[in-house]
């Protein structure tokens, strides 16, 4: 399950790259693929852009990649904000974190939604570090969360 779980998140993820415009979409992939699915349970920590614009408003996009709701206002609401313009007057940090608990003791982490959200999240949290431009991110994010029915239904 887990083998299968992987190459299908791999395949999306290099489709994905692609469509967010990075020219080496394969290695990106296997670079993301090696961030998130290693041991340890590491989980990438958002990074707030350093600097940026002082004419546009900068706000924190607190999301679970498996949770419905999220999926919901990123592929309607966050999707026509973008294609608005958005990106000329916000800056959208991505944080896929939502409501991820890490265990103080083990530093295991916990996601709402299961461990494979946890895989998600990392993937997301990735696209958000290595595209740094929120376009780019964003139609990662968006291209995922569209394939995100046909991965869960390949998971299963």
């Amino acid at each position: 399950f887990k083998n299968m779980t992987t190459q299908v998140l791999f395949a999306a993820v290099a489709f994905c790259a692609t469509i967010a415009g990075h020219v080496a979409a394969l290695p990106l992939s296997a670079q993301m693929m090696k961030t998130t699915t290693g041991g340890g349970g590491a989980i990438l920590k958002p990074a707030y852009r350093e600097g940026g614009s002082a004419t546009k408003v900068r706000i924190a996009f607190y999301t679970e990649s498996l949770c419905p709701d999220c999926r919901n206002f990123t592929l309607g609401a966050l999707a026509t904000a973008f294609q608005n313009g958005i990106s000329e007057v916000m800056e959208i940090d991505l944080v896929p974190y939502g409501n991820a608990r890490r265990d103080k003791v083990t530093g295991e982490l916990t996601c709402q939604h299961g461990p494979l959200e946890c895989t998600f999240n990392k993937v997301f949290g990735c696209a958000s570090h290595l595209y740094p431009e929120q376009q780019q991110w964003f139609r990662f994010l968006h291209c995922m969360e569209e394939q995100k029915p046909l991965m869960m239904q390949s998971a299963l």
